[in-house]
């Protein structure tokens, strides 16, 4: 996936990752972290991404990266995610 192709389908994404990112923490700030290092881990494994496959189908597998990255960072979880 080059550059252009991963701003066009990955990139819109982000609010819709910061706001599963925000309902995890409670916080603007962790939100924004963990969405910053969820869009370098994508890009670091951009060419490991399917182009066969619709992106914004993947996107569970992205909020289980914010997951991932809010554990990692220490971020707090708050309450129940919907």
């Amino acid at each position: 996936m080059e550059r252009t192709e991963f701003n066009n389908t990955v990139i819109p994404m982000r609010n819709e990752l910061k706001v599963y990112a925000l309902r995890l923490t409670g916080n603007d700030n962790d939100a924004e972290d963990i969405v910053q290092e969820v869009l370098l881990k994508l890009w670091s494994m951009r060419q490991k991404l399917d182009h066969s496959t619709n992106i914004k189908a993947r996107r569970l597998p992205y909020c289980a990266i914010c997951t991932t990255t809010s554990a990692a960072t220490g971020s707090s979880v708050k309450g129940t995610l919907t």
